[in-house]
């Protein structure tokens, strides 16, 4: 579980499985493939292995990065 009480960061990930992220709490710009959106609380959202995405907090978020194997 990623936590984030600071609205300035702007974080890039990525990872060698395929994954679920569940925005439990707050909300955030994301960005993935060059689309943004977005997330609210209870949005899940499929991030392909391999793939690089960006966070971008706009209140304290709260979130779980599930790897699927």
């Amino acid at each position: 579980m990623y936590v984030t009480l600071s609205t300035k960061a702007e974080t890039k990930y990525s990872s060698k499985n395929d994954s679920l992220l569940w925005n439990v709490i707050g909300t955030g710009d994301f960005t993935l493939n060059g689309g943004d959106r977005v997330l609210g609380p209870g949005d899940l959202v499929f991030i392909p292995k391999n793939v690089e995405y960006t966070i971008k907090p706009e209140t304290a978020q709260c979130f779980t990065l599930i790897s699927l194997q």
